[in-house]
């Protein structure tokens, strides 16, 4: 389904861009 993949993807972004930011 695309509500998952939606929400797998959104965790993933969070995290690679706290990671990004240095958080």
């Amino acid at each position: 389904p695309m509500w998952w993949s939606f929400s797998v993807l959104s965790e993933i972004w969070y995290n690679s861009t706290n990671q990004f930011l240095g958080k």
